[in-house]
């Protein structure tokens, strides 16, 4: 989740992308009620985005999307 309480979605990804591991190439999705914080979500190195409320067919489009991406 993009606002998450003490540390939030985009510095979780930082961390991800900083650290050394497995973890530091993983596709991650961001989540987000905030819809007009869209285009600032896609300038950073998450996968994909998925808005709030979550729809179970957006969220399962936008993973297909990610892994077809993912294993070109």
């Amino acid at each position: 989740d993009i606002r998450m309480p003490e540390m939030d979605g985009i510095e979780v990804l930082n961390q991800l992308r900083r650290t050394d591991g497995p973890n530091q190439a993983a596709p991650v999705l961001a989540f987000s009620a905030d819809i007009a914080n869209s285009e600032s979500i896609a300038g950073l190195t998450f996968s994909g985005s998925v808005f709030k409320p979550i729809r179970p067919d957006a969220l399962a489009i936008e993973v297909a999307r990610v892994a077809r991406r993912e294993l070109a």
